[in-house]
């Protein structure tokens, strides 16, 4: 039928909101164009959870232990630390690429990216005075360097030791 809100323009309706009336005898029959494909883009997979808290140049400094379940390897984190009991961000980092630590007792910065199966760890510095807080962690992680690429975001709650 004539689109009409675009004159000269035709598309499909659907038959179930139409009624057809009169005679249909002498219509061509048209074969329907395919329907346009739809392509997925899916982010990485990975998990997320607290690993521990311990100093990193005298500030505690908590670590979060982040596994690669997917195929591509993580480049770049954003990483946000929010102590939910006080209603504070103890840590909102820029933009780290190949952020990553090889062990739980190293101190961010890291410097490696993250390969498909491996588990390695971020963290962030949470200051002091906040032992027996819920807080928030809010990881962001890409395929690629400058949070570009393929991204996901996954958070963790955990009690401050």
């Amino acid at each position: 039928i004539e689109n009409p809100k675009k004159p000269g323009a035709y598309c499909w309706v659907w038959s179930g909101s139409t009624r057809v009336s009169g005679d249909t005898g002498s219509l061509p029959m048209i074969t329907p164009p395919p329907p346009p494909t739809f392509t997925a883009t899916v982010g990485p997979t990975f998990s997320l959870s607290f690993e521990n808290v311990h100093a990193c140049s005298g500030a505690p400094t908590a670590i979060l232990a982040v596994k690669n379940n997917g195929g591509d390897d993580l480049e770049s984190l954003n990483l946000k630390i929010e102590d939910l009991t006080s209603s504070s961000t103890l840590y909102a980092a820029a933009t780290s690429n190949a952020p990553f630590m090889g062990t739980s007792g190293e101190c961010p910065p890291g410097g490696d990216a993250l390969p498909p199966g491996k588990t390695y760890f971020a963290g962030g510095a949470i200051g002091a005075g906040n032992s027996g807080h819920t807080a928030r962690a809010t990881a962001k992680l890409c395929t690629e360097d400058n949070l570009d690429g393929a991204c996901a975001t996954k958070t963790v709650e955990f009690t401050i030791p």
